[in-house]
């Protein structure tokens, strides 16, 4: 579908998000909804990015949505170019968009603008706890907790300069400014070190599948870049 002027593409694999709320023992209901609440999320996301860079006189190709989160392409418009700064921005806009969104719904769930019991029960938005309250029936109260908690927790957790998440690319951004020949190179270590970090906080943790992520995450951008560098 187009939204905004942007082509979006749903990849089949987005629907293994379902197997989430399988494991927190939602209903067909609850998975049906937790799965709305992390398509929203993730779109909110994705049309941060792309409207940064179309702002930024770049061409958007096409958001996709995915059982890993989202991507969105976008290229250069010669002989407009984007500097590293529009780079970062572009790279940030993502989260910034994402985190402001859920925090305004946040607010309006304060002030009792979607009724007493949202207002009495959603007290946190890095609470996963409310959702849990909503998880039997109250299917818009599960909707509404799920969105701020998925898109307040992803965003943070997408400026950490973890290889492959939007804070890495910042960090690629700057370094690439300050260190042409081997910023990115730099960059791509720099993010493995704090992926495997992560990587052990979470096994630490209980958290075996976020292992599995930010390692693919990270693998897959370290190889990208070294690859490239040396076809470069």
């Amino acid at each position: 579908m187009r939204l905004f002027g942007f082509e979006v593409r749903l990849h089949p694999t987005f629907f293994l998000i379902g197997l989430f709320a399988l494991s927190f023992g939602f209903d067909v209901g609850g998975i049906v909804v937790w799965m709305a609440a992390v398509l929203i999320s993730v779109l909110v996301h994705e049309l941060g990015h792309a409207f940064a860079a179309r702002g930024l006189g770049a061409r958007v190709g096409y958001i996709e949505l995915h059982a890993m989160g989202g991507l969105t392409t976008w290229q250069e418009i010669p002989p407009t170019t984007v500097s590293w700064r529009g780079r970062m921005l572009i790279a940030a806009a993502g989260s910034g968009v994402e985190v402001a969104v859920a925090l305004a719904v946040f607010a309006a769930v304060r002030v009792g603008l979607f009724g007493s019991v949202l207002q009495e029960v959603v007290v946190s938005p890095l609470s996963l706890a409310s959702a849990f309250v909503f998880s039997r029936g109250e299917l818009f109260g599960l909707f509404i907790a799920s969105f701020i908690w998925l898109s307040v927790f992803w965003g943070l957790i997408n400026l950490a300069p973890i290889a492959g998440l939007d804070g890495y690319h910042v960090l690629a951004s700057a370094l690439g400014r300050l260190l042409p020949r081997r910023g990115p190179q730099t960059a791509a270590v720099i993010g493995m070190l704090f992926a495997l970090a992560a990587a052990g906080f979470l096994f630490v943790n209980g958290y075996r599948f976020g292992v599995i992520l930010v390692l693919l995450f990270a693998g897959q951008e370290v190889l990208r870049v070294f690859a490239a560098s040396r076809a470069g």
